[in-house]
């Protein structure tokens, strides 16, 4: 990105934190030479499945329900950018605030309603269950600071980020995913080889690590495999092998462009629906829900020409 041929005053009272951002990390002054810009991952769309309440007389959401917002788990609520309900496509978008500030909203009203029709609380649950979860979680710190293999959890880091990076892109290709998922399997097996190098029982920020890896390996296999399912040319699931291009030179009322639009209609069928992952021991399991479409349906395709 070349800025050198603007006005130095200009540019730095426009762009002043940005400029200093790049000459701290680079060594460059961008108003001197051209700004190296390379692409990278920044948000992955989608998240936590949560249910809603229609409301029959709006068609939209029904305020106040429990069911709004919670997760599969009974009583576990989820909201801001960990839900996936304003997300996906979408979140190409600036939807963090309306995943901040709605849906937090949105969520603290169906947890009242939630809590307000309970028959007990927390403190009548058996605390047999609780000490049962807290030995499980003990159990498995103590295997991973016990190991002894040959794999570093930083190498299986950056290991992983160079996987997804190079094979789950923005532009995607179905051989690609495939080799993506069979390494991610690896990756997940190598954990079982683990040494973290420290035993310390005390803010060991190895075995830290070590966990937050694994759990990315494992939505890693969800995303690899959501884009395995989709054989698609548009959103977030862009394959150049299905691309459906506008015919050059051609626009609405020409016979070449009605036949495009009558194709992108039918994709719609195919094409429009939510992508859910159910967690199972031997991968993610993929299926699909329909698009809520009641109060506004997209039946033209869009020309950005």
């Amino acid at each position: 990105m070349d800025l050198t041929h603007l006005d130095r005053g200009f540019v730095s009272t426009r762009l002043g934190a940005i400029l200093s951002i790049y000459r701290k990390f680079a060594g460059v002054d961008p108003l001197d030479a051209p700004m190296e810009i390379f692409p990278a991952a920044h948000y992955a769309m989608g998240g936590l499945w949560v249910d809603y309440e229609k409301d029959a007389a709006t068609g939209g959401m029904k305020p106040g329900s429990p069911r709004n917002h919670a997760t599969s788990i009974p009583g576990l609520y989820a909201c801001g950018e960990c839900d996936y309900a304003y997300h996906g496509a979408n979140r190409l978008g600036a939807n963090s605030l309306l995943s901040a500030s709605y849906s937090g909203r949105v969520a603290g009203e169906a947890v009242a309603s939630y809590l307000s029709g309970l028959e007990r609380g927390a403190d009548a649950t058996p605390t047999a269950l609780f000490a049962a979860e807290a030995a499980r979680q003990r159990a498995i710190n103590q295997r991973l600071t016990d190991a002894s293999g040959d794999q570093n959890p930083f190498r299986l880091h950056r290991e992983l980020g160079n996987l997804m990076t190079t094979k789950v892109g923005v532009v995607r290709d179905n051989a690609e995913l495939d080799a993506a998922l069979s390494g991610l399997r690896e990756l997940e097996q190598r954990f079982e080889r683990l040494a973290l190098g420290e035993s310390s029982r005390w803010a060991n920020q190895s075995l830290a690590h070590a966990r937050q890896v694994l759990d990315m390996v494992r939505l890693a296999q969800v995303m690899a495999a959501s884009a395995r399912a989709r054989d698609e040319c548009r959103g977030a699931h862009f394959k150049p092998a299905f691309d459906l291009a506008i015919p050059a030179g051609k626009f609405p009322g020409d016979p070449e462009f009605e036949t495009y639009r009558e194709r992108w209609k039918a994709n719609n069928t195919e094409w429009l629906k939510t992508t859910v992952a159910e967690y199972q021991p031997d991968g993610p399991r993929i299926g699909f829900e329909p698009v809520d479409l009641g109060l506004l349906a997209p039946d033209q395709p869009r020309d950005y020409r």
